[in-house]
């Protein structure tokens, strides 16, 4: 009689997953010469422990399309980039509290829309107070179906 191994799907699935904080220091990673140049810098609040289940190489795409933007347009400010997820729902969001150009972001935000929209993302922008920007990426995060 063979001996027949079954493998925990669940912690071949957990191998497979990409960490949403690690894909952003490493997308932030390459703009350090940037957005050191502009005398900013970035802070991932990204939670550790939030999968993502959504194509990453799209999501790697759109979001390292935000991060330049936002290092592009930083001056002397620290960018903030949280994310929460809500009934399969992520949603980014990068914050330059000292950044006015809100138009020019959100230019800037034209090319990416298409991509986000691949994965059925949204992309928006808001200023809740003076000479601050907020860029939001939600999309949803279920896995990609081969």
């Amino acid at each position: 009689m063979e001996t027949v191994v079954v493998e925990p799907v669940l912690e071949n699935l957990q191998e497979e997953l990409t960490s949403l904080h690690q894909l952003v220091s490493g997308l932030v990673s390459l703009t350090i010469p940037r957005t050191v140049r502009n005398c900013s810098f970035f802070v991932n609040d990204v939670p550790a422990i939030l999968p993502l289940f959504t194509n990453p190489d799209l999501v790697a795409t759109v979001l390292s399309g935000l991060i330049t933007i936002m290092a592009t347009q930083a001056s002397n400010t620290c960018i903030r980039i949280s994310a929460r997820e809500n009934n399969k729902i992520i949603t980014l969001e990068l914050s330059d509290q000292h950044n006015g150009n809100m138009y020019t972001v959100a230019n800037s935000l034209q090319p990416l829309q298409p991509l986000a929209g691949k994965i059925g993302g949204y992309l928006g922008i808001c200023c809740q107070k003076k000479n601050s920007t907020t860029i939001i990426f939600s999309f949803l995060n279920s896995p990609v179906h081969k």
